[in-house]
């Protein structure tokens, strides 16, 4: 089963980064899409989004960069 999960920012250099979201299926992740978001709650919002949307993993890229856009 295919589940979408908020990762939070490492610090690099002092600078926290923006929040990632990860695909994982079977319990290991297939695909990552860091620096979304710095906004933690935008973040968790969107993975809830595309898993009660049960999105695919061919469509997970492009309904992030839709959502990133109407920002």
């Amino acid at each position: 089963m295919l589940k979408y999960a908020v990762m939070c920012p490492a610090e690099e250099d002092g600078a926290a980064a923006g929040n990632s979201i990860a695909a994982y299926c079977n319990q290991q992740m297939v695909d990552c899409i860091a620096d979304i978001t710095p906004d933690l709650q935008k973040a968790e919002y969107l993975a809830d989004l595309l898993n009660r949307n049960q999105v695919s993993l061919l469509h997970f890229r492009d309904v992030v960069e839709d959502y990133i856009a109407e920002g």
